[in-house]
């Protein structure tokens, strides 16, 4: 990491378990998933691993499957659980950092320093790190009921929110953060959009799902959210689509990047109809190959005035989280919602 090498990765759990006397088999946990140690290191290293560029629970000595480690409604097994359905929830996320890491030579695992040079506190941190825009803290002292966290600063001011609770931070101090088995302490950083999608059993199970749009505030956000067929290197050739997004805030407007129009944003309903009659007018004379135009039909299908538009969006409050239903005061909310509804049609993609 410190390399800045984009694709690396651990065997979760440790290869080894055992120790045979050699140099290299120093395991510590002859037991393996019989001893409810192994289980609490498993668990926390999985909860690490869940943020890597690539996930692997791997190795000898023991079984890994989540069963071993208990039945449902039991700690290490739900905690275990809770990582496996965020991975798969942050999917669109993580792949389009690996399209980022191909296309702009981006490395999605990278230490404190590389992103806050100017502030010195962040140079001899080793057990935090950022994945993307997201500050990981893993957990790595047995039974820690809590940890110290330090919320890096920059020259401008530096907004972390909580993942779990929404809690918003001022950067540049150290905080006391709970720690129970099933939370790994994750702070987003303050003006990041980070798409997600509903938790699967496999990777391929989400095509054609809702993607959510995650905005959280702190400064104006931009994300270029990338598709491809995802099953053979017809990427090379060109055949992937990029939606790039931006939220500037709190203006009540947006302007794509081609410079067409000034997108004017509001809540009128004979308006969200000529949009939507516009948009798909827009798509059907596009010479778009079949990915986007699957992906463009996906969200001109579910554009609508309900509150649950393909592309949704969470707008995480600098008070407190909100959800789109929840929120009595939204116009910023519908602005972000239906700027990447536009967006997807009228963006820069690859035609």
């Amino acid at each position: 990491m410190a390399t800045g090498n984009p694709y690396w990765t651990v065997d979760v759990g440790s290869f080894f378990t055992k120790n045979d006397g050699r140099w290299f088999y120093l395991g510590e946990f002859p037991d393996g998933v019989k001893d409810d140690a192994y289980k609490e290191y498993y668990t926390r290293m999985f909860q690490w691993g869940t943020f890597l560029p690539m996930l692997r629970s791997h190795g000898s000595d023991t079984p890994r499957e989540i069963w071993r480690f208990g039945e449902p409604g039991t700690r290490f097994y739900d905690a275990i659980l809770r990582m496996i359905n965020l991975r798969y929830t942050l999917i669109p996320y993580i792949y389009s950092m690996a399209a980022m890491q191909t296309l702009h030579d981006y490395t999605m695992a990278r230490l404190l320093a590389f992103d806050f040079p100017d502030d010195p506190n962040v140079f001899d941190i080793k057990d935090q790190y950022m994945f993307g825009n997201i500050m990981v803290c893993p957990v790595t002292v047995p039974e820690a009921k809590s940890r110290k966290v330090y919320l890096p600063h920059s020259s401008s001011s530096e907004k972390w929110i909580d993942y779990w609770s929404g809690t918003v931070y001022e950067g540049g101090g150290w905080i006391d953060i709970e720690t129970p088995i099933d939370r790994l302490p994750l702070f987003v950083r303050g003006g990041s959009l980070i798409p997600t999608a509903q938790p699967t059993e496999y990777a391929d199970a989400q095509i054609g799902s809702p993607i959510t749009i995650n905005v959280y505030p702190g400064r104006d956000s931009e994300f270029e959210f990338y598709e491809d067929e995802g099953d053979n290197y017809n990427y090379e050739s060109g055949s992937y689509t990029t939606i790039p997004g931006y939220a500037y805030l709190p203006q009540n407007h947006y302007k794509d990047t081609l410079g067409r129009k000034e997108c004017q944003l509001q809540r009128k309903e004979d308006q969200h109809q000529d949009l939507r009659h516009s948009i798909r007018k827009d798509i059907e004379n596009r010479p778009i190959n079949a990915t986007q135009k699957a992906f463009m039909g996906r969200v001109i299908s579910t554009f609508s005035l309900s509150k649950s538009c393909l592309l949704r969006c969470h707008y995480h409050s600098e008070d407190h989280m909100h959800s789109l239903e929840k929120t009595q005061s939204c116009h910023i909310m519908d602005t972000i919602r239906q700027m990447y509804c536009i967006y997807c049609v009228r963006s820069r993609i690859h035609l």
